[in-house]
């Protein structure tokens, strides 16, 4: 009898995920057609009001040390809880958050400010959540950690126990 695909992966293919390069899987259920300035300076293109994407990681597929220039709300939606860690942008504060079902009393939704380092892994064989940003989503406003090499030692050293997320 062949072994039958887990849930999560069940859940790539009927939810039509494709790989995100931070890990995991998503998909954009939402674009806003109003548009409006980004509050960076550096970024003189208007952007979407907000985005959404539904975002799915699986035992072992972690999501990497990353930032996004603006301020992201993770929504749980289904499945394991949600380890949530995030690093302010001058590296000094640590913080973890677990996302889970209301029923089992967990935390359903958390605030990431814009430019703020975070990393995420769920806790069972896959977590289901929502991310809306806003301003909305662009790929030029997302950096992954490793691809910052001054900053990767600076971390390391700061936080030698969360680098296996790099």
């Amino acid at each position: 009898m062949p072994d039958r695909p887990s849930q999560g992966r069940e859940l790539i293919e009927a939810r039509g995920l494709m790989a995100h390069p931070e890990g995991g899987y998503y998909r954009e259920v939402h674009h806003s057609s109003l548009s409006v300035s980004h509050p960076s300076r550096e970024v003189t293109t208007p952007r979407p009001a907000s985005t959404m994407i539904e975002f799915l990681l699986l035992a072992g597929e972690p999501s990497r040390w990353h930032r996004v220039r603006t301020e992201e709300i993770w929504i749980h939606l289904a499945g394991a809880p949600l380890t949530h860690e995030r690093v302010d942008e001058g590296l000094r504060e640590h913080q973890g958050t677990t996302l889970g079902p209301v029923q089992g009393g967990s935390r359903s939704h958390l605030l990431i400010p814009g430019g703020y380092w975070q990393a995420a892994h769920t806790s069972g064989e896959f977590t289901l959540s929502a991310c809306i940003v806003a301003p909305g989503f662009e790929f030029e406003d997302f950096t992954l950690l490793r691809d910052e090499p001054e900053l990767v030692v600076r971390f390391r050293e700061r936080f030698p126990e969360r680098s296996e997320l790099l």
